[in-house]
């Protein structure tokens, strides 16, 4: 049974290893993304579009103040924008990524018509998607 285990553990390392490799092209070139030791990202899933789902935050201000944002990365491997978010998304169904929020207060943003929207309602605010 230990042996099953292992190789499917070492059959997925190298997707998770060029999921992170796609994530760290892209901040590559975005000024807006930085990785360094900083930096803590975590892959969170794929909608049914294919878009990635990324957490990010970094640390400034000898670690005082942090940018926490929810990062999409298209198949194309394509930045599709980011929203800065309070805190790091929990999980991604088919066509949502959830927060550990009250749904009154918002806690999810959903493709519509196959797209992520530009503005969605999570933690009682209306983060935007930019890039």
């Amino acid at each position: 049974m230990n042996y099953i285990a292992v190789l499917i553990a070492l059959a997925t390392l190298p997707v998770f290893a060029d999921v992170n490799q796609v994530f760290k092209n892209i901040a590559l070139k975005s000024d807006l993304l930085i990785v360094d030791e900083h930096t803590e990202f975590q892959f969170l899933g794929s909608l049914n579009n294919e878009d990635k789902i990324f957490n990010y935050r970094r640390y400034f201000n000898a670690g005082l103040r942090a940018a926490t944002r929810l990062v999409v990365i298209d198949t194309q491997h394509n930045l599709v924008g980011m929203y800065a978010v309070n805190d790091w998304a929990t999980h991604v169904d088919e066509e949502c990524v959830y927060f550990a929020y009250p749904a009154s207060e918002g806690n999810s943003i959903c493709l519509e018509s196959g797209q992520l929207p530009t503005q969605a309602w999570v933690d009682g605010s209306l983060p935007s998607l930019y890039r």
